[in-house]
C-alpha cells in the first residue's frame, strides 16, 4: 500500500509511476477526493467531540435554566456525533478499498516500458550446448523414461496437472534438499509454512484485489497459496521487529496453486505451466536503506544455484510494464531450453519496498526507539518443475538418457537416468 501522505505531496509523480506500470493514473484523483472527504469528516467530528467535552465541564458548573440549555445542546450534539461516526467510517472504508487497488511505484532506475519485450538483458552465463543429435523436449524425454505422466494427471484432476514418477521424484527432492542446504549455510531460517492462508494475508501481500482471477479460494474463505511468499511474509503481520534482528531471512518450501486464468493456450505441452507445482522460496525483512543491496544479494544466490547446476541462463531486469502489482524492482533468471531454442523464466526476485509491510502492519524499531515500516523482498530459490525441464533438456544424451548435474548426485544417489530396457 502506498503512503497517503506521499500521494498528497507527490500527486503527479505517483500518477506517472502508476501510468508507467500500465494502470490508469486517474485513480489518484479519486483517492485524493476521498482523502479530502475523510479529513473533512474527521475534522468536523473532532470539533464536535471537543465541543461536547467542553459542554460536559460547563454543565457541571451551571445551575437552573442555563444548565438545562447546555444539557439540551449536549444531547443534540451527541445525536449528531452518533450519525457522523458511521459516515466517517464509510468514507475511510471506501478510501482503504481504493488504496488497495493501487500498485507499488517502480524504482527510479527501472526502465520505462510496456511489456516483457522491453525488458533489459543484463548478462548471460554459459553458451548453450550444441547437440550432435536430434534433441527431444522434456515431455518426450519424460514419457520415454517414465518420469512424467500427463494423461493420468488429466484423468484425476484435469488439464495442467501431472504425475511425476521414479527418478523424477527423487530428483525433485534432491533439488529441494540442495536448495535448503545452500540457503541454511547462508543463515536463512528454514520454514515449512501453511499452504492455506486467510484473506488478509493474500490482500496484505498484494495478490488481492488485483489478481483475484489467479487464486483458488475455498468455501470457508481460505486461499491456496500461489507461492510461499504469502505465509512467509504474512507470519510477521502486526508485529514490530527490532532493527538488530534485520535482515530477517527465511527459506520455505511449499506447493503452489495458480489458476493461470490469463494463460489460456500458452505452454500447453508438458509441465512448464501447471495449476500445481512445488517451489522453494526465500524472503527477507530488512531496513529500508539496505533493501537495494538485499535485492542484489538475492539475485546472486539465484545465479549461484544456476551456476552450480551448470545450466545456461540470462539475467533480465523487468521494465515498468512487466513489474506486476507489488514489485518496485524485479529481476528474472531465464534458463536456456534447447527444444524451444530460447530462454524461459525459472526464477524471479523482487523488492516490494514498504508496499506489503504497510498493508500487513510490519514495522521495525531502531536503537533510538523510532518505529517505521520494514522493506520486504522475495525470490525463487528453485521452481522444481521448471528446473526439471531445464535439467532434462540440457543434460539429455544421444542414447536417450539424462545425466544428473554433479552437484545433485549426493542428494539423489545416481548420476544418470537410463532408458528403460
Amino acid at each position: 500500500m502506498l503512503d497517503i501522505k506521499f500521494i498528497r505531496n507527490n500527486k503527479e509523480d505517483v500518477k506517472r509511476g502508476i501510468a508507467n506500470k500500465g494502470y490508469n493514473p486517474e485513480i489518484i484523483n479519486e483517492v485524493l477526493a476521498l482523502d479530502r472527504d475523510v479529513r473533512r469528516l474527521q475534522h468536523d467530528l473532532e470539533q464536535r467531540q471537543a465541543r461536547l467535552k467542553k459542554l460536559s465541564t460547563e454543565i457541571a458548573r451551571q445551575f437552573g435554566q442555563k444548565k438545562l440549555e447546555l444539557i439540551k445542546e449536549a444531547t443534540e450534539l451527541s445525536k449528531t456525533i452518533s450519525k457522523k461516526k458511521p459516515e466517517l467510517n464509510e468514507a475511510k472504508t471506501k478510501l482503504y478499498q481504493l488504496m488497495l487497488r493501487l500498485p507499488n511505484l517502480p524504482a527510479a532506475d527501472v526502465k520505462i516500458g510496456k511489456s516483457s519485450e522491453e525488458n533489459e538483458v543484463i548478462r548471460t552465463f554459459l553458451q548453450p550446448k550444441k547437440f550432435d543429435f536430434a534433441i527431444k523436449d522434456h515431455l518426450e524425454l519424460g514419457e520415454k523414461l517414465s518420469l512424467i505422466d500427463l494423461k493420468r494427471g488429466a484423468k484425476v484432476a484435469g488439464s495442467r496437472f501431472a504425475f511425476l514418477r521414479s527418478e523424477a521424484v527423487i530428483l525433485h527432492f534432491a533439488l529441494i534438499n540442495f536448495a535448503f542446504a545452500k540457503l541454511i549455510k547462508e543463515g536463512f531460517i528454514p520454514v515449512l509454512p501453511p499452504e492455506l492462508v486467510n484473506e488478509r494475508t493474500v490482500m496484505g501481500t498484494g495478490y488481492l484485489p488485483l489478481g483475484e482471477e489467479e487464486v483458488y479460494k475455498t468455501s470457508d474463505n481460505l486461499f491456496l497459496i500461489g507461492t510461499a511468499e504469502l505465509p512467509l511474509i504474512g507470519m510477521h503481520q502486526d508485529e514490530t521487529l527490532e532493527a538488530s534482528v534485520l535482515p530477517l531471512r527465511y527459506v520455505g518450501f511449499s506447493s503452489a496453486f495458480r489458476r493461470e486464468a490469463g494463460s489460456y493456450g500458452k505452454d500447453i505441452r508438458g509441465i512448464f505451466r501447471m495449476h500445481q507445482f512445488e517451489k522453494v522460496e526465500m524472503v527477507s525483512f530488512t531496513l529500508p536503506e539496505h533493501s537495494e543491496k538485499e535485492l542484489e544479494y538475492f539475485l546472486s544466490l539465484e545465479e549461484s544455484i544456476m551456476q552450480d547446476l551448470k545450466i545456461p541462463y540470462r539475467v533480465v531486469k523487468m521494465c515498468t510494464g512487466d513489474l506486476g502489482v507489488q514489485a518496485a524492482k524485479k529481476y528474472d533468471i531465464e534458463a536456456w531450453i534447447p527444444s524451444q531454442n530460447c530462454y524461459r523464466e525459472t526464477h524471479s526476485t523482487s523488492s516490494t519496498t514498504d508496499f506489503q509491510s504497510r498493508r500487513l502492519n510490519i514495522r521495525y524499531r531502531n536503537k533510538d526507539g523510532k518505529i517505521d515500516f520494514v522493506h520486504t523482498l522475495n525470490g525463487t530459490v528453485v521452481a522444481i518443475g521448471r528446473m526439471l525441464i531445464a535439467i532434462f533438456e540440457n543434460y539429455q544424451q544421444k542414447d536417450g538418457s539424462i545425466e544428473v548435474p554433479e552437484v545433485l548426485r549426493p542428494y539423489c544417489g545416481f548420476a544418470k537416468i537410463e532408458p528403460l530396457s
